[in-house]
């Protein structure tokens, strides 16, 4: 059976853009001037998934091997501070941007759907040249309810004024999946992204993509 795709949903951190390497160093930078005791990199990688409040948080009981009784809005108006400085510096994975181009010369409505605070999501997709490929962008700040709950796939299909069946998301992440499968949308996972201690490989989706540019086959 053909599929009627018209609008394909991305997740940005983990599926678009691999941006581990600066919330990993933006994390123990923060650490650092919090007088804490930095991180190893595989160590804040596996926190990275469920917001940056989670990201903080885990770091700061990691480091000091205790919940810690520091101010939160502290640690996280500095964490900011360095993020927002180098957030554009992350890297789209590889294909991402020919396969964006692609879908996108090819009539399909593109959205990025993403838990990722404003502040720091158009920074990375502005400095990218990536504002030119999506017609909605809705951010963790943005919503009403954040992904898994299917509200900001909701909300930009009906934006974009297109039907379930003709929508597609993509992600790398249990968020992901299941905000899909409760907005009663298809399902596409890349291979690689932050699944937060999370596998992913038991769920049921409906495309494995093995790299980014698989999506050109899908669509036809």
């Amino acid at each position: 059976m053909k599929n009627t795709f018209k609008a394909i949903f991305f997740d940005l951190d983990g599926t678009m853009f691999d941006t581990a390497p600066e919330l990993i160093r933006a994390i123990n930078e923060m650490l650092k001037r919090l007088d804490f005791e930095m991180l190893p990199f595989a160590t804040i990688r596996n926190y990275i998934g469920k917001g940056v409040d989670h990201l903080i948080q885990r770091s700061i009981e990691s480091s000091t091997n205790q919940k810690c009784d520091l101010d939160f809005n502290q640690a996280k108006r500095a964490f900011n501070d360095i993020y927002q400085k180098i957030s554009h510096q992350s890297k789209p994975y590889q294909y991402v941007e020919e396969t964006l181009r692609f879908l996108k010369g090819n009539g399909m409505k593109l959205a990025c759907v993403t838990n990722k605070p404003s502040m720091h999501t158009y920074e990375i997709i502005e400095k990218s040249g990536f504002s030119i490929f999506f017609d909605y962008v809705i951010c963790g700040d943005e919503m009403t309810y954040r992904k898994p709950h299917p509200y900001s796939l909701e909300l930009v299909r009906s934006k974009l004024m297109i039907k379930k069946e003709e929508t597609l998301m993509v992600g790398d992440s249990v968020n992901d999946i299941q905000a899909a499968n409760r907005a009663g949308i298809k399902i596409a996972t890349v291979p690689y992204g932050y699944q937060h201690e999370e596998a992913i490989d038991h769920l049921q989706v409906d495309y494995k993509l093995n790299n980014f540019n698989d999506l050109k086959q899908i669509i036809h």
